[in-house]
This record gives C-alpha cells, sequence and structure tokens, in this order.
C-alpha cells in the first residue's frame, strides 16, 4: 500500500505536517520548564557558559568584536577559544536576550533545525518517503544523545549538532548532480557547523562524509568514467566552508599550540570517558543504571557522554531498512557499527588503531561522543526500514521474522528481569554496582548506594527500566504478527511504529527538561554595586572550590573580575 498522492489539480498540504511536526516537538518539550522566574536547566549553561554568551551579547551591543575577555583568569582570548561562538549567526540574538531566553531559543532552534535538516537529508537525499523520512528524523533530533546534552547545558555542541545533518543532506543533492550552487551549499553548511565552537563534529562530519563520497566513487558508480568527479568536488567544497570561517579557524589555530589540549595530548587523556561496555544496556534500557531524575546515575563516567538512546522500535525498523533494497543501507550499518566502536574508546583496540592512523583524532577527549555516528547512521536505517513498511514492501513472512525477533528480545529482557539473577538480594546484583565503582571512570566511589537513595532505589530503578523495555518489545512483536496475519495494513503498521518510536523518546526526554531558578544565574544587584565601587578597585575575586565555576560566571556576567577560570582550550 503506497503512500497517497495530492488530488488532481489540488494542492498536496499533507508535505506541510512532518515539518509542522518537527517544529511544534521542540516547543512542546522546552516550553513547559518556563516560567516567571524559572529558566530552562542545564548544567554547563548555569556554571559558566551563560556568562560566556552574556559578554558576547554585551560586546556586539556596543559594536565591538569579542575577542578578549579581561574579567576571567589573568584574561582570555575569547574568540580564538571557539566556544564563544562568537561568529556563529544563531549566537547574536544573545544581544537582545536575556541569558535564560537565550539558552532557551538555542535549544528549541537548533532541535527544530535537527528535525528539518534530517527530514530533508533522508527525503531529498536518500529519497524516502514523508513517513520514512519523518521516522529518521524524530530518532535524529529526539535521541538520548540530543537530549542529555541539553541537560548537560553543552551549548556549542547543541549548536553543531542539526549541521550534521546539514552537511549530508547537502552532500547528497550535490552527488545526485554537481553544481557550484550546490557545492556553495555544502560550503555553508560546513562553515555553520565549525563556528558554533565544537570542533569534534568537524572530525565527525568528516569521517561521514568520507565514508559516503567513497562509497558513491567505489559502489554507485563503478565502471563508469568520471566516477571520482563527485567525490572530489565534495571534498573541494567541504575544503571552502573551511575557508569561509578562517576569521575563527585562523586565531583558533594559533592558540592550539598553547593549550593544555595539546600537553596533555596522551592516549589515556583522549580516551577519558569511552562508552563502558556494560552500558550496552542502556541501548534498551536507558535508566538501568539510573536516570539522573529519580535516581542519580551510578554508572561510569557522566550519563550525558555516554547514553544514545535512540528507542527499542528503532532497533527493529533499522533491520528493515537493512533487509531492504537501498544501496546505501550497507554504507549505514557499517557507519553505525563503526561508531559503537569508536565510542567505546580504550574498551577496545579499535580505537587505538583509530587514534594512531587518523591525523587529529588525538585533540578530542570523549570517545563516547562518536556515538554521534551512530545515532545519523541509524536515522538513516531507520527511514528506509519505514518507508519500505510503509510502501507494503514487507511480505509476510519477513513480518512473521520480526515478530519472532521481538519475541526473543523479549524472551532475552524476562530472562534477565525473572531468571538472570538480577533480585535485589541476588549475589549477581550485590556485585554488579561495586564492580562498576571499581572501573575507571567511576564518579560516585564506595558511598553511591546511599548517594544515590540506596540499595532499593536503584535496583528498583534498573529493574523498572527493563521492565518498560519488555512492554515495548512485546508492543513491537503484537504489530508485526498482526501485520504477518493480515489483520493490519503494512502502512498502519509503519504508522503504529513511527508512533511508538516518537513516545519511546518522547518519554525518555521529557523529564531532562527541567527547570532553574534564573536568579542564581547572577550576584545579587547590591553584591555587585558594593563591589564595582569599592575603594580598593581594581582587584580580582577570589572563592573557594566548591563555589568557583558559579561564581567565576556570575563575576563576568556583571562586568567584574575574577582570578578564577575555565576555558575547554585552556592555556598549558
Amino acid at each position: 500500500m503506497g503512500q497517497s498522492s495530492p488530488p488532481p489539480g489540488g494542492r498536496d498540504y499533507l508535505r506541510f505536517v512532518p515539518a509542522c511536526l518537527l517544529l511544534f516537538l521542540p516547543v512542546f518539550l522546552v516550553v513547559p520548564a518556563l516560567g516567571p522566574g524559572k529558566i530552562l536547566f542545564g548544567i554547563d549553561m548555569l556554571e559558566g557558559s551563560f556568562a560566556i554568551r552574556e559578554l558576547v551579547g554585551r560586546s556586539l551591543g556596543e559594536g565591538r568584536l569579542p575577542v578578549w575577555d579581561s574579567h576571567a583568569m589573568c584574561g582570555f582570548p575569547l574568540l580564538a577559544a571557539l566556544q564563544s561562538g562568537a561568529l556563529y549567526p544563531l549566537t547574536w540574538p544573545v544581544v537582545f536576550l536575556s541569558p535564560g531566553g537565550f539558552w532557551a531559543f538555542t535549544v528549541i532552534a537548533h532541535m527544530a533545525l535537527s528535525g528539518l535538516f534530517a527530514y530533508a537529508w533522508l527525503r531529498q537525499g536518500l529519497r524516502t518517503g514523508r513517513g520514512g523520512a519523518l521516522a529518521g528524523a524524530l530518532v535524529f533530533m529526539v535521541s538520548g544523545y540530543f537530549t542529555l546534552h541539553v541537560y548537560a547545558g553543552h551549548i556549542s555542541q547543541i549548536s553543531a549538532y542539526p549541521w550534521l545533518a546539514a552537511v549530508l543532506w547537502r552532500i547528497e543533492r550535490f552527488l545526485s548532480g554537481p553544481s557550484l550552487r550546490r557545492g556553495a551549499w555544502v560550503a555553508a553548511a560546513t562553515t555553520l557547523l565549525f563556528l558554533p565552537g565544537f570542533p569534534h563534529f568537524v572530525l565527525v562530519a568528516g569521517l561521514l562524509a568520507g565514508a559516503r563520497i567513497l562509497f558513491h566513487a567505489l559502489k554507485e558508480r563503478r565502471g563508469q568514467r568520471g566516477r571520482w568527479t563527485p567525490a572530489i568536488g565534495v571534498a573541494l567544497a567541504l575544503g571552502w566552508g573551511l575557508l569561509l570561517a578562517a576569521p575563527q579557524l585562523l586565531p583558533t589555530l594559533e592558540l592550539v599550540p598553547h593549550t593544555q589540549r595539546i600537553s596533555a595530548n596522551r592516549y589515556e587523556f583522549t580516551t577519558s570517558d569511552s562508552f563502558p561496555p556494560e552500558n550496552v544496556l542502556t541501548f534498551l534500557a536507558p535508566g538501568f543504571f539510573g536516570d539522573a531524575h529519580t535516581t542519580p546515575y551510578w554508572g561510569r563516567w557522566s550519563l550525558w557522554e555516554v547514553c544514545a538512546f535512540v528507542g527499542i522500535t528503532t532497533f527493529f525498523l533499522a533491520a528493515l531498512g537493512v533487509g531492504g533494497r537501498a544501496p546505501t543501507r550497507w554504507l549505514w550499518l557499517g557507519m553505525a557499527v563503526a561508531g559503537v566502536l569508536l565510542a567505546l574508546g580504550g574498551y577496545t583496540f579499535f580505537f587505538r588503531i583509530y587514534y594512531t592512523i587518523v591525523p587529529g583524532s588525538g585533540f578530542f577527549r570523549v570517545p563516547a561522543r562518536y556515538l554521534s555516528i551512530f545515532v545519523v547512521s541509524i536515522a538513516a536505517l531507520v527511514a528506509l526500514g519505514a518507508d519500505r513498511l510503509m510502501k507494503g514492501e514487507l511480505a509476510p513472512k519477513t513480518s512473521l521474522r520480526m515478530a519472532g525477533a521481538a519475541a526473543a528480545l523479549l524472551a532475552l529482557l524476562l530472562g534477565m528481569r525473572l531468571l538472570g539473577g538480577l533480585g535485589e538480594r541476588s549475589e549477581l546484583w550485590s556485585s554488579m554496582p561495586s564492580r562498576v565503582q571499581q572501573g575507571r571512570g567511576a564518579l560516585l566511589g564506595p558511598s553511591f548506594a546511599k548517594e544515590a537513595g540506596g540499595d532499593a532505589a536503584i535496583h528498583g530503578q534498573a529493574m523498572g527500566s527493563l521492565n518498560r523495555a519488555a512492554l515495548v518489545t512485546l508492543a513491537i512483536a503484537a504489530v508485526f504478527m498482526l501485520r504477518a496475519r493480515g489483520f493490519i495494513a503494512s502502512a498502519a503498521a509503519g504508522w503504529s511504529l513511527l508512533g511508538a518510536t516518537a513516545l519511546e523518546l518522547l518519554l525518555f526526554a521529557g523529564p531532562h527538561f527541567r527547570s532553574q531558578e534564573a536568579a542564581e544565574l547572577h550576584w545579587p544587584p547590591p553584591v555587585v554595586e558594593y563591589l564595582s565601587r569599592h575603594p580598593q578597585q581594581p582587584f580580582r575575586i577570589v572563592s573557594g572550590r566548591s563555589n568557583l565555576n558559579r561564581d567565576v560566571a556570575r563575576s563576568q556576567a556583571a562586568g567584574l573580575d575574577h582570578v578564577g577560570g575555565y576555558e575547554a582550550m585552556m592555556m598549558a
């Protein structure tokens, strides 16, 4: 059963529905967290990123380029340090918005752009139908990777994220018909990927683009003359994009040799925050090690770095994509696997090889961020799989096999829950948290159970997460069984699974969009007035270690000088 077409002579208004939905969802998630005296929560945003943006807004409002921050440490090259995002167009509204308003605007705008760019990439690039493109866009837009970085307040990463999809979209358009105009769009998307101040995504985009270009040259145009010409054109356009970013790139390159990232450029540093092997469980049960709102996260490293939950339904739709006929399905399957292997970082030999042979890989720590490659690739496979299902290309035998796979996963989850020795008093469960806390990257230490609310709380959260995974898997098995028996149409099965994907992702994401008191961002006005007019000015403020980051940020925002400070590109 194919997708409906517009009536003769009529307008296809349905084409606007996916875009409206992708624009509405960010508002639906963010606005409830706002209110009188409230702003959207974000750890790093509240710990200092808001003050950097406020500095940028103040400088731009005064007609000055924010080149230097005189208020933190002994001064710092603000423009060269990238994370200010001073040259990024979507930073400029900070001139008119309060810090809290700008943070909410940033999340809504970039979440919406993530969905829209991913939809355009999947619809126009991979040539999927609207339903398939919408399914893939939802995965890219509301995955745990994005929403947890909102919770972490990683403004630079959030701002760069949608441009990954934009670069892939424009590359696909260029490969389908090279032209100077399409090359310019590739270059523009590349520039906007770099300017927000998260260069790790430039490397990620390079890996994705390189794989796509190579696949195009070797597979899709095998035996044809000039098959490398579009690939070379894309490579030149990507380089053009970096040249357009030269006003930001050149000061940064001048700063890089003097930063602690160079002096600490060791394998141990690079592999910090690797994706722990036991966290593979979070692909099915994202709250198994705590969810950061009901119970604290008690796994290794930081939750927002090591969780890329995309929904259980997503894996079944992706499997349908792999089983289809789209030529690029093998590319995206390979990149999804490669993304997980790279994310495992120091836990596998694969990353050591990558670290050795890929130039620049040692500049970036947190291998878990390569989960972004997994999310991009799985979104492509989901779009292909959902499209295949909605167009009626799935034989009853295939639906039956998918129902059987879901039943097998359900049996595994129930086995872990009921028969796998995970009872609250079992030896396996009793030893699991302590073993996790003894590994590299443990953050809570020996008192983790008390800090996480007690043994009963962490056990209840883990088992509840497995229970929810089992319920979702049961529903998936039921949909495929109904389709196999002919009780529902293929399109209905496809839309049902798309709805289940959206529900899974929104139920996971929703609790991480929470409120914070806006007053906590700034020093009280009497304090600012007292320090500004103190007779012993000029001086720099000193704070205790526990309040350092917040006090530095408050001082920067007030235009006061503080002896402390932190930048990702801190001087060595």
